[in-house]
């Protein structure tokens, strides 16, 4: 049996050491959290292969040829949107404007009350998802820079991997990531399952041509045929 050197703190798995995660941004030999490589791999392979760090919330991409390497996204430049000077995750968004644009929420006005479409992730300046941020944002009907909480009916789609620890969801996020990494593990049991049925298939019907000459196939066909209609054909 092999031993146990750590607790993966999203799986809640003992794994031995060889599963351990070496996280470029936070990984240390005493650390309390720590991540196993198979839940890293869930989390980066949930839409693109840039993803949260479970433990500490940077961004991390993972590569698998020809082995597995975890790197931390540190690749600065000027957002294309936002004109500032940010970690880039893709070749020309910053993180904040290409979520913001992938997923744009509809926030309440402070002063108006007012709903309003923002393509910024305005919900990481929420200390509770019922509290208003601290960073302020043009309202199209105060006509002035006010703050902004995210709206009832559209808390549910602030993606759990980027919402503040604050509010509380980081272990609904982990919840995510296993029932992920099962579902993987489902599809890949029913791949192996197909593949070895396929190949008795095939051994079975080698094992045929070989054992039955072409009278025995003659027979055989007849028979099937007259056994056909006997069971099938009632008029």
């Amino acid at each position: 049996m092999s031993e146990v050197n750590f607790r993966c703190v999203v799986c809640l798995d003992d794994l031995p050491e060889c599963f351990l995660a070496h996280l470029p941004c936070c990984h240390r030999p005493s650390a309390l959290t720590q991540c196993c490589v198979p839940c890293i791999r869930a989390v980066c392979s949930r839409g693109t292969a840039l993803a949260r760090c479970p433990c500490c919330r940077s961004f991390i991409s993972i590569e698998d040829d020809p082995s597995t390497v975890i790197h931390k996204v540190t690749r600065a430049g000027q957002c294309h949107c936002c004109r500032q000077h940010r970690v880039l995750t893709t070749d020309l968004l910053c993180d904040a404007c290409a979520l913001g644009r992938q997923i744009a929420v509809t926030y309440e006005c402070q002063r108006c009350h007012g709903l309003q479409r923002i393509p910024h992730p305005m919900w990481r300046y929420q200390r509770t998802p019922a509290e208003y941020g601290t960073t302020s944002w043009a309202c199209h009907r105060c006509g002035d820079y006010t703050y902004w909480r995210v709206s009832e009916q559209d808390v549910g789609r602030v993606p759990l991997g980027d919402c503040p620890v604050s509010w509380g969801r980081q272990e609904l996020w982990y919840h995510q990531i296993r029932e992920a990494r099962a579902h993987v593990c489902g599809v890949m049991c029913a791949v192996r399952w197909f593949r070895y049925w396929i190949l008795c298939l095939f051994v079975l019907l080698v094992s045929v041509f070989w054992l039955y000459d072409e009278d025995d196939w003659t027979l055989l066909r007849n028979s099937a045929f007259t056994f056909y209609h006997t069971t099938f054909d009632w008029d």
